[in-house]
C-alpha cells in the first residue's frame, strides 16, 4: 500500500509539472493597475464618555419671573406696544431616571491595569479573575476606562478581558 500512495504522488508531480511547461516554463510578468484610489485609514483613539445624568447636577439657580405686563418706555403717544403674554411653567416635574451603571467583572486571571489606552503605558495595578469594575469610557482601539468597585482606582485595560458577569 506505500508504494501505491508514494507512485500516485509522483504520478500527479510529474502530470503538474508537465501540464505547467516542463523545463521551458517561463513565468510571465503580470502588470497590475487599480482603478480606484486607495482608500485612507480614518482609525482615530476616540475616547466615549459616559453621559452625566440630569439627576447629578448640583450647581441650580432661582429667576423670579413676574407676571406683570411689560411697558414701553420712552415711545412716541402714537405706537402701541402689546404686553408679551407669559405663561407659567408646569408644576409637575419631569421624570428623572437614574444613571445606568456598566458593571463588569474581570475575566483574566492576572490582567494590567495601566494609566492610559495601550500597552506603552505605565502598569498601575495587576487585577485577579472576578475584580468588579464600572466602565467609565470606551475606545475604538478596544481599551475600557474602568474604576474598581471596592477601592475606586480608576485606570485603563483591554475590554476583551472584561465579562458581563
Amino acid at each position: 500500500m506505500p508504494k501505491l500512495i508514494t507512485f500516485s504522488c509522483f504520478m500527479l508531480f510529474w502530470v503538474f509539472y508537465e501540464m505547467s511547461g516542463g523545463a521551458d516554463f517561463e513565468p510571465k510578468e503580470r502588470v497590475v493597475v487599480s482603478q480606484a484610489p486607495f482608500a485612507q485609514s480614518t482609525t482615530r483613539n476616540v475616547t466615549y464618555q459616559r453621559p452625566v445624568a440630569k439627576a447629578q447636577v448640583m450647581n441650580a439657580s432661582y429667576v423670579p419671573v413676574s407676571t406683570e405686563p411689560l411697558t414701553a418706555v420712552n415711545v412716541a403717544p402714537a405706537a402701541t406696544v402689546a404686553a408679551p403674554s407669559i405663561v407659567p411653567m408646569p408644576t409637575v416635574a419631569p421624570e428623572i431616571k437614574a444613571p445606568t451603571i456598566d458593571l463588569r467583572f474581570v475575566a483574566g486571571n492576572r490582567v494590567n491595569l495601566r494609566r492610559g489606552p495601550g500597552t506603552n503605558h505605565q502598569v498601575v495595578d495587576t487585577l485577579s479573575q472576578g475584580t468588579q469594575a464600572e466602565i467609565l469610557a470606551m475606545n475604538d482601539l478596544g481599551w475600557a476606562q474602568i474604576r474598581l468597585t471596592e477601592s475606586g482606582q480608576t485606570g485603563w485595560m483591554a475590554a476583551r478581558l472584561l465579562s458581563d458577569g
